[in-house]
């Protein structure tokens, strides 16, 4: 079984937040920022954590920030550019808009992704690849499909040895909150209960 401490997570923050209007990791959260409060989660698994984003905002954080190496790609450049930068063989991956998220969900993709390419959770037949373990392995495979301009990260997934874990509700209850993306005003007045 793979442990914590043993792998590296990366916070996605490249995004360009059209839709919000402004940097989806500083919104303010629960007396601290989405950003702050996902580092403060995924430290408390003993993992190390970095961020991927093209912006200086969050030089502040005490967490290594790396550019994409492939600019204008989405997200799927910017898990390449987290498994170019790690040194571990699995890596977690989460996207900076996902302030809910909880350790014991997180811990549950780490103990099931040994012997997996990609390990990511699905609720409702909804895969969350933004929200998922990688192999360092996946890398090559994901800058050739850059390279053919074949972005999408469900389409990209869904070509390595993969493991959709179907997420219990008996066991997570409020995983659709854990993991719904705050991308709008009207998402991020309903997380504020407005």
């Amino acid at each position: 079984m793979v442990s914590p401490s043993n792998i590296n997570t990366f916070i996605l923050a490249g995004g360009l937040s059209s839709r919000m209007g402004q940097e989806k990791g500083l919104l303010e959260w629960k007396e601290s920022t989405f950003i702050e409060t996902i580092i403060k989660v995924t430290s408390s698994l003993g993992s190390t954590v970095h961020i991927i984003s093209n912006s200086n905002k969050y030089n502040h954080l005490e967490c290594p920030v790396y550019s994409d190496i492939i600019k204008g790609s989405g997200p799927l450049a910017g898990i390449c550019t987290g498994l170019h930068h790690s040194n571990t063989e699995y890596n977690l991956f989460l996207s900076c808009d996902t302030p809910c998220i909880e350790t014991n969900l997180l811990q549950h993709l780490v103990d099931n992704c040994d012997g997996y390419d990609v390990t990511c959770p699905q609720l409702d037949n909804k895969l969350h690849p933004l929200i998922g373990v990688y192999s360092k392995r996946c890398l090559e495979n994901f800058k050739g499909r850059i390279e053919e301009n074949k972005l999408g990260v469900i389409d990209a997934v869904r070509q390595t040895k993969l493991n959709e874990l179907q997420l219990n509700l008996s066991h997570f209850p409020n995983a659709e909150t854990q993991m719904s993306n705050i991308n709008t005003e009207e998402d991020l007045a309903e997380l504020y209960g407005n």
